[in-house]
């Protein structure tokens, strides 16, 4: 078991590989607190096929609504080195299991725009 795999937010977007599943591969937008906003690092458990992304640190504000906006084609082709022109998935999870601790996420209007 890892113990820094554990998130208060996740925010997930799948690329499919095609027909063999070992090629998908994944960002997973995080609230982290041990990593500075807009890194990315490879999760624990899936390596390199899995990029973790960082939208919040700890010293962010908790408590209240907070909005994000990014260039997801931007961040894709940043982490993954190359042009993704599409997005097959996404996901909201919360994920404190790993973490010995409690969370309450709300999650509303995830949506993508050519702006």
């Amino acid at each position: 078991m890892q113990s820094d795999d554990g998130y208060a937010a996740r925010v997930y977007l799948l690329i499919n590989g095609g027909l063999l599943f070992w090629n998908h591969r994944a960002v997973s937008c995080v609230w982290a607190n041990q990593s500075a906003a807009g890194s990315f690092w490879d999760d624990a458990y899936a390596g390199d096929s899995l990029k973790m992304f960082a939208l919040k640190f700890a010293e962010d504000p908790t408590g209240t609504w907070l909005h994000w906006k990014r260039n997801v084609y931007e961040d894709l082709e940043s982490v993954f080195g190359e042009e993704i022109t599409s997005v097959h998935l996404v996901a909201v999870m919360t994920d404190i299991d790993h973490s010995n601790s409690t969370a309450l996420t709300c999650y509303a209007d995830i949506f993508f725009s050519a702006e």
